[in-house]
């Protein structure tokens, strides 16, 4: 597989998405109101670019599964595409 850059990834190093221990779900935004999007994180994680905060810890995802997001053994979801 090959995965390559495109201009909307110039000079973006990571992107930071939130992880909710509430209601474990995974967001966009720091204050839990956007839910991220299944594409988004994809697209981040097959980049090594995706990084994902859990309270004040920043973790590096170890697997992206459909819209399932593992991150230091617990899962968080991402808005599932239709």
């Amino acid at each position: 597989m090959i995965v390559w850059k495109d201009a909307k990834d110039k000079n973006v190093a990571t992107k930071v998405f939130f992880g909710n221990t509430t209601d474990d779900k995974l967001y966009a935004d720091a204050e839990f109101e956007v839910q991220a999007k299944e594409a988004d994180v994809t697209d981040a994680f097959l980049k090594g670019a995706l990084l994902v905060q859990v309270g004040t810890a920043i973790c590096v995802a170890t697997k992206v599964s459909g819209n399932e997001v593992t991150v230091d053994g617990a899962i968080y979801a991402a808005e599932a595409e239709a």
